[in-house]
């Protein structure tokens, strides 16, 4: 081997072309020796006798180079063509063609199309959590909830491990009920719960119509979960609703679970003053919180729901759900901001509806505090 470096350091620089296509030059053992392992000797010279020929050997006076036997080296096969079109792509079809990325929302205007519908201001309902602070009843469910130090140190296994724990438990609570609630599902829900009331029915009635309304269904595959106590109207467990998020992006659904929380208090807050009213209730104040618990599901954050990167997620179906149920509720125009329908008076809007369901529970209250 030593006669051969002594040969290549001794022989003129030979330049040579990488397979993309860099200019190099052989001028050491080291590189010449790595050029022939790669690319074979009989692609630069022909063959080891025209490769003898070069360096001015009479005879070659190695085997192997860098361990392997140089008639395999000047065997192997030649480098497959180069070419501009992407071939082979893993989930692309037989012309190549990527696979379609999921639907992305516009957050943003979705949130503006609600707005423009609103018949308030989000600025000023957003001031009345404050004004009714007193009011919210925090829900049950929050004693289950990480704290922020278990969020910096939580694994993303541990994490999917504890939520799986958290909803068998909420499960075996033979106490609770549990209601599936869908995207913008809420005040559509909260709406039924004054209805049934003032109809004379039961927190477990509407319920019940809520959980067959999904069927066999009822999981977080399709909607919240939030596990109820009918004879208390307590909140004792929430679940999110489970989307797909981004590698390396799991722990936005810190913030799903923050969301759920929230409207688990505004469900357990509504029950509280729309089902067990207690002495002392104002009943004025009582119509307006109800109203605002419903009127904040308008910008609650969905996040969850249209932000869901599964590939099978509909997302411009989920937005428009969203829509059509704060409309349901008498929450917003199903105008989107443009001009209403005229009103001859005697239509029953849904926003005039909820108006009557909120009056009856207002006057349920004042016959409660006789």
């Amino acid at each position: 081997m030593d006669s051969l470096v002594r040969s290549v350091s001794s022989y003129p620089a030979i330049t040579i072309l990488d397979p993309g296509g860099y200019a190099g030059a052989v001028s050491s053992s080291d590189t010449f020796a790595m050029y022939l392992f790669t690319n074979g000797a009989e692609k630069i010279f022909g063959g080891p006798e025209a490769l003898d020929a070069a360096l001015g050997l009479d005879k070659t006076p190695y085997d192997t180079i860098l361990g392997l036997n140089i008639t395999d080296i000047v065997s192997t096969p030649s480098l497959p063509e180069e070419k501009d079109e992407i071939e082979g792509i893993i989930g692309g079809d037989e012309n190549g063609s990527l696979p379609q990325a999921p639907e992305k929302a516009d957050a943003e205007k979705f949130y503006s199309d609600i707005e423009k519908a609103l018949p308030f201001s989000v600025a000023e309902e957003k001031e009345k959590e404050v004004l009714f602070s007193d009011m919210y009843v925090p829900s049950a469910a929050n004693g289950h909830a990480l704290s922020e130090a278990e969020k910096e140190s939580i694994s993303y296994e541990d994490y999917t491990e504890r939520h799986k724990s958290l909803m068998s438990l909420f499960d075996e609570d033979p106490t609770a009920l549990r209601v599936p609630v869908g995207a913008g599902g809420l005040p559509v829900l909260m709406a039924e719960i004054l209805r049934s009331v003032s109809e004379g029915g039961s927190l477990e009635d509407v319920l019940w119509e809520q959980i067959d309304g999904y069927g066999q269904t009822v999981s977080s595959d399709n909607a919240d979960l939030f596990w109820i106590d009918t004879e208390s109207g307590r909140v004792l467990g929430a679940g999110r609703f489970g989307r797909t998020v981004a590698d390396g992006e799991w722990k936005s659904l810190f913030d799903d679970d923050d969301a759920v929380l929230k409207a688990a208090d505004d469900l357990e807050s509504f029950i509280r003053y729309a089902v067990f009213p207690i002495a002392g209730d104002d009943p004025e104040r009582v119509k307006e919180f109800l109203q605002h618990l419903m009127n904040k599901q308008a910008y609650a954050d969905y996040a969850r729901f249209i932000l869901d990167l599964d590939p099978d997620a509909d997302i411009n179906g989920v937005m428009e759900l969203i829509k059509a149920n704060l409309t349901a509720a008498g929450i917003m125009s199903g105008a989107l901001g443009g001009e209403k329908e005229p009103d001859n008076g005697n239509t029953l809007t849904p926003e005039k509806e909820l108006a009557e369901l909120l009056e009856s529970a207002e006057t349920r209250s004042d016959s409660e505090n006789l």
